[in-house]
């Protein structure tokens, strides 16, 4: 990966962190304090891959949205992208490490590739994921 495309990406990523950090916390204040894990961002893996598949759309990044037993992220030139990663106890605000080196611990052994965020959203729909943790098109608002 060139160093200027390294550069979007984790300035991306970064966006894509904050705006999630926002929304968690919006929502535990319009909920009586329930939710997802503010602190670690726990429960919103695919609701922030998803704006990260957005903002990667418009710079014309080619990526997937990922999912790998309960845990959705981004792979993107041989690299896993997770806005989300806190929540493992990995240090940083963002995981952007080689897919073959993610890959030895089990929640990044990819199961299902998904082409789009509705792709995303129709296959959670259908697994009936948490209301809290699904995406919604009102989670771009908060870029």
């Amino acid at each position: 990966m060139r160093p200027d495309k390294e550069r979007l990406i984790r300035r991306l990523a970064y966006k894509a962190r904050d705006a999630v950090e926002c929304i968690i916390n919006y929502e535990y204040d319009n909920n009586n304090g329930y939710h997802n894990c503010v602190g670690t961002l726990a429960g919103m893996c695919a609701r922030a891959s998803a704006i990260l598949s957005y903002l990667f759309d418009q710079h014309d990044i080619e990526h997937q949205i990922a999912y790998g037993y309960g845990h959705v992220y981004i792979e993107c030139d041989d690299k896993i992208i997770d806005v989300t990663a806190t929540q493992f106890s990995l240090p940083g605000r963002t995981l952007i490490r080689p897919i073959k080196k993610m890959c030895k611990n089990y929640r990044w052994r990819t199961s299902i590739l998904f082409s789009s965020v509705d792709h995303l959203i129709r296959w959670q729909s259908t697994e009936r994921w948490p209301w809290e943790q699904s995406v919604t098109e009102r989670d771009l608002e908060f870029l």
